[in-house]
């Protein structure tokens, strides 16, 4: 067997995973070569938003009650966001002053409120 530098590897590697999304490609009968295409901006945004959506809807109310949680306050100051903000927000939001992202769960089984606040 020939040894390969660290970047024959890589290279290898990736020629591997290529023709490996190539075969499924072909398998399903997209003459693409198997990589998806880059959405525009419009799919993108309904993409992202409808996930940003279900995350709100199902997983934030289920994370909160599993931790205990009644309120969790996301504050970010101007251009200094906080990691988990733009995962919570619409994919077209400017958000240039401070935001605040207030999420309360009243209990008894009712939805989770949502409530953003800025200057």
């Amino acid at each position: 067997m020939m040894a390969l530098s660290r970047t024959g590897r890589k290279t290898m590697t990736g020629m591997i995973l290529a023709a490996a999304i190539g075969a499924a490609a072909a398998a399903e009968g997209r003459p693409d070569g198997g990589f998806p295409g880059v959405l525009s901006l419009r799919e993108r945004k309904a993409a992202v938003d409808a996930v940003t959506a279900k995350r709100l809807e199902t997983l934030l109310p289920l994370v909160m009650r599993e931790a205990g949680f009644d309120m969790w306050v996301i504050v970010c100051q101007e251009d200094n966001y906080d990691p988990v903000f733009l995962t919570m927000i619409p994919y077209d939001a400017w958000c240039p002053i401070t935001q605040i992202l207030v999420f309360y769960d009243p209990g008894d089984g009712r939805p989770v409120e949502r409530l953003n606040v800025s200057r």
